[in-house]
């Protein structure tokens, strides 16, 4: 962790439990990336992360994905919002 990410605390924030009306769905910052956990789904077979964020060269599970950033991790929230919706 370098200076800047001590002083915004951008590494060093809290997780987040956020409740949906489909689950839980976890994010937080994990060393450089953020963590996008959706484990806590009342469904979570509904989203597998290999099959919906296949083209994204990224480290990612049947539940989880990492963004390298807040725009890849905007990317990827909507794009769990728009499976669930359907």
């Amino acid at each position: 962790m370098n200076l800047v990410d001590i002083i915004h605390c951008t590494m060093c924030a809290d997780w987040f439990n956020v409740n949906t009306r489909w689950g839980n769905i976890k994010i937080g910052w994990r060393k450089s990336v953020i963590n996008i956990d959706w484990s806590g789904l009342k469904n979570p077979s509904k989203i597998n992360g290999y099959v919906l964020f296949k083209d994204e060269d990224t480290t990612k599970s049947n539940d989880s994905i990492h963004a390298g950033g807040w725009d890849k991790c905007t990317d990827y929230l909507t794009a769990i919002r728009e499976t669930l919706e359907k």
